[in-house]
């Protein structure tokens, strides 16, 4: 089978990707722009639904679409974010969290070149979800923009 047939048996909808996370599961987001707004979409409306619990998101930078989405303040009792480097969204989430006395994001404090090792090595991720270049003729992918901590998590 040829890389295009093989990459078109496997193609399958976010809804069905994000299918395999379980609850109580450490899912790694992809930092800023390698977010995949299709599956943080799909992720979200399961955990909206009811279909996952107790979900650890862990990450580093995060991006609008991530706040529309999986970061949502209405899904943090399902969703608890472990975030590495904080935005204007999760000081947002903290302010609000604050102001009505419950938990918001979980701050973890660790230089930009450790987080691939927390990722890997301290933390048992699994599931890591993030955008990838468009497959090239021999079938492989790449990270592109996204390769930070990206390569490392994937491997481990």
């Amino acid at each position: 089978m040829d890389a295009q047939a093989q990459y078109r048996s496997k193609l399958t909808t976010p809804e069905a990707a994000v299918g395999a996370i379980r609850s109580g599961a450490d899912v790694a987001m992809a930092m800023a722009v390698a977010q995949p707004p299709a599956l943080l979409t799909a992720l979200a409306e399961r955990v909206e639904s009811g279909g996952l619990e107790r979900l650890k998101l862990w990450y580093f930078h995060s991006m609008e679409h991530a706040a529309r989405t999986i970061l949502r303040y209405d899904l943090l009792d399902r969703v608890r974010p472990h975030c590495m480097f904080l935005t204007r969204i999760e000081r947002g989430i903290i302010r609000r969290a604050a102001a009505d006395g419950r938990p918001g994001i979980e701050f973890v404090p660790v230089a930009f070149s450790e987080s691939s090792k927390l990722l890997s090595e301290d933390v048992v991720v699994d599931t890591f979800v993030t955008a990838v270049s468009p497959m090239d003729r021999h079938g492989w992918f790449t990270f592109g923009t996204g390769n930070d901590y990206a390569s490392t998590v994937a491997r481990s």
